[in-house]
């Protein structure tokens, strides 16, 4: 992406995503099969790409703390559905909080690992900074851990759900099908605007 910016060409977070799974699948294809967390990290990559700007166009505009809270639930709420079948599938549980916990912690994984870094370099340079930088990231984490155990351990956390591997490949076949349409429908919607301002 940096390459691209600097060389003044547009880069496509789809091709990076595709290049990127290419090269850990061709490092290890074992992957593909038995690695829970590369599937669920590209899984919620294809949800922010694909889904959040179907929701994110289908919701009015918002400024402001309402802008800010909008964006989070909408960049969790893409996530979580992506995947969800996979989850369904992989433990069988659905997590019921999971949408609220994630509103409440995303905004602070920035912060953590901005001071987690900020630890790291102060400590190279300045023990005691790097001591007080490290403490700080120790409060943002545990309110973060804090947060999600405390939900953990409310009635109906977590449900059972489970799906077969039959069930979830034809929940993301109806995924794929409804992207599709729905990126069909949105340009089909431009073209027909652009004509209109040249009838016009």
């Amino acid at each position: 992406v940096l390459a691209s910016t600097m060389s003044g060409r547009l880069s496509s977070t789809f091709a990076v995503m595709v290049l990127t799974a290419s090269v850990m699948v061709l490092h290890n294809p074992l992957i593909l099969r038995w690695d829970v967390g590369f599937q669920l990290s590209f899984a919620a990559l294809a949800g922010l790409v694909f889904i959040e700007p179907i929701l994110r166009s289908a919701l009015p505009e918002r400024r402001g703390v309402l802008g800010v809270l909008k964006s989070i639930a909408l960049a969790t709420t893409s996530a979580q559905i992506a995947v969800l079948p996979l989850l369904l599938y992989q433990f069988g549980a659905l997590p019921v909080y999971s949408l609220i916990v994630n509103v409440i912690v995303l905004p602070l994984v920035p912060l953590a690992m901005a001071l987690a870094s900020a630890t790291a370099v102060a400590g190279l340079l300045w023990p005691l900074a790097g001591m007080v930088a490290g403490q700080l990231a120790h409060l943002v984490l545990g309110f973060q851990l804090w947060t999600i155990e405390w939900f953990a351990k409310l009635p109906y956390a977590s449900l059972e759900a489970p799906l077969s591997a039959y069930q979830a490949a034809l929940v993301y076949v109806a995924l794929l099908a409804w992207v599709g349409i729905s990126y069909y429908g949105s340009r089909q919607t431009v073209s027909t605007d652009i004509l209109s301002s040249f009838h016009a």
